[in-house]
């Protein structure tokens, strides 16, 4: 019993004395119009203890004697610190935050606020692009800005879309706007001769912050002639002063082609021949074969689900002298027709750097891989993907094991058509067998690209800047084409082969002043400077015909070889 008296009284004194260690703190906190503030955060200087302020501005809390200040904190007002001193009772007004940030607008070289700007300026941006799951950036555009109209001219998934900014501005010259990414003026359309191809879609939608449209005089103020069909500016993400970020950003989806042609099948295609014949005093020449073939050559040509997808990982984060953004992305297509398919693998890189408040440099880097696959696309072509599958008959298989190729093309040496099975009638125009076509010609383009921009700024007075900037757009890549030389388009040449390298740059030097000043209610916005482009192209191909054996026609141009 004496043991647990001495217990007892021992865990009183310590709990007394922990107590005397410790003051508790009351209070109020207001705004700056003396109404209470309710969900303020108070906390003591070292982090440990902290409460939140009620609906009636009112709080409690207990701190160590070793506290000498507390912190109150709340997202609509400025943070505040009050030293204690032997206060026991702090009561404290705070002042609001303002929220109410312009919006500002990318203008060439450098920004205004948007409210300011008499310019014809259209701007996409932030949570409306945020979200949008899409391959390339210029299907952002779409129905987003008044006076741009993009569309894309076929279904194939690297078709160079067509963007006119208030309409076409002329008949017998380029209509495409300009395009500006961070600064620097970037290639656009398609550079292959042989697959559709979409140089906007190098650049992976998931990098961009935001879009300027400058239309009319808003375009032709700052880029002059280039800017005949208005100016496009692009705007990457970069990193922000606060602790590492870190995002993973997918998207998956599937596609299908819709209104396909509603073709008639073996048993009406024989009906209907054979009525035509028979109007026309012929005997009849559409018969079915001894399997009853029903042949639906649209199955064929298109993909099942064509599937797409794409990965992002990025970082960002920085400090109040550096920041960076850092991303990785991975993109896999697939067109309608089978042969149709995009891959893309892109790397970016954003990255400045401001040792003191007089100077600031930085570089942004985009290196992307992306490879291209077509075919034949001519609507009135005996090869066309479309056409082929619309005129062959459905009363004939695809495959024929008799053939030395095994698939259903007229006999050796010929092999200039498709096969007419049962029917005593070849089929019209030599159209050929649409499904050896697609498995044996080839139509690849593959590039390399990186768009690199190295800046340095000099800031020395408030209101005036000097800044110079180098960027270079290099891509580099091939052009591989095979037609085979037993069926299709390359039979007449017996067999033809076209490689292209190609080779595009474009260096700019761009040195420029900025003089910003307020007056009360005006502001004064002086630029001048002197900007230097140089646009480089170097391509050069071989082509053969006469293949010895279609061996040699998978991979490339091979010297002395056929």
């Amino acid at each position: 019993m004496r043991k647990l008296i001495l217990i007892l009284s021992a865990v009183f004194v310590f709990v007394l004395h922990a107590a005397a260690q410790n003051r508790t703190i009351n209070g109020k906190v207001t705004d700056d119009k003396g109404v209470p503030v309710e969900g303020v955060s108070v906390t003591s200087a070292d982090g440990k203890q902290g409460t939140q302020t009620d609906k009636d501005g009112t709080f409690s809390i207990s701190i160590p004697a070793s506290v000498k200040s507390l912190n109150f904190s709340n997202v609509n007002f400025e943070s505040f610190s009050r030293s204690l001193g032997s206060q026991l009772t702090v009561n404290v007004s705070l002042k609001t935050k303002n929220t109410n940030l312009e919006e500002v607008v990318v203008v060439g070289y450098g920004t205004q606020q948007k409210v300011k700007v008499t310019g014809s300026i259209g701007k996409v941006g932030g949570d409306k692009i945020a979200t949008l799951a899409t391959t390339s950036f210029d299907k952002q555009l779409a129905g987003r800005i008044s006076g741009v109209q993009v569309v894309t001219g076929s279904g194939l998934v690297s078709a160079a879309p067509r963007i006119r900014v208030r309409g076409v501005n002329s008949i017998t010259q380029g209509r495409d706007p300009l395009f500006v990414i961070d600064g620097v003026p970037t290639f656009s359309g398609g550079n292959s001769s042989v697959a559709n191809t979409n140089l906007l879609a190098d650049i992976n939608p998931a990098d961009i912050e935001s879009y300027e449209v400058l239309k009319d005089g808003a375009a032709a103020a700052i880029y002059g002639s280039r800017a005949a069909n208005g100016v496009v500016l692009i705007t990457t993400k970069k990193g922000k002063n606060g602790k590492l970020n870190v995002n993973y950003d997918m998207y998956m989806g599937f596609s299908n082609a819709f209104s396909i042609p509603r073709l008639l099948n073996a048993t009406d295609f024989i009906t209907i021949s054979n009525e035509k014949l028979k109007n026309a005093n012929l005997p009849n020449g559409a018969f079915a074969d001894a399997a009853n073939t029903n042949t639906n050559w649209f199955d064929n040509i298109f993909n099942k689900n064509p599937f797409a997808q794409s990965h992002t990982l990025s970082a960002s984060g920085g400090s109040d002298k550096s920041t960076f953004y850092l991303s990785l992305n991975y993109l896999s297509q697939d067109g309608i027709i089978r042969t149709n398919y995009n891959r893309r693998y892109n790397f970016r890189a954003n990255m400045e750097h401001r040792p003191n408040k007089y100077f600031k440099f930085g570089n942004n880097i985009t290196l992307s891989r992306t490879e291209d696959n077509d075919q034949n696309n001519g609507g009135n072509a005996l090869s066309g993907a479309m056409a082929g599958a619309m005129r062959a008959l459905p009363n004939v298989p695809i495959y024929l094991a008799s053939h030395p190729t095994g698939y259903n093309i007229t006999p050796p040496p010929n092999n200039d058509a498709l096969g007419s099975g049962a029917n005593t009638r070849v089929i019209e125009n030599n159209y050929t067998n649409i499904a050896y076509v697609l498995d044996k010609n080839i139509f690849r383009n593959e590039r390399t690209r990186v768009i690199n921009n190295f800046f340095f700024e000099l800031t020395p007075v408030k209101g005036v800047s000097l800044r110079t900037q180098a960027a270079v757009d290099y891509q580099t890549g091939t052009d591989f084409q095979s037609l085979d030389k037993i069926h299709g388009d390359g039979r007449g040449s017996q067999g033809s082969l076209f490689n292209q390298s190609l080779q595009s740059t474009i260096l700019t030097w761009q040195n420029y002043a900025t003089l910003n000043k307020a007056y009360k209610r005006h502001t004064a916005v002086l630029v001048g400077g002197i900007e230097m482009q140089r646009n480089n192209t170097q391509n050069f191909n071989g082509q053969g015909t006469t293949i010895s054996d279609p061996f040699f026609q998978n991979i490339g141009l091979i010297s002395s070889t056929y």
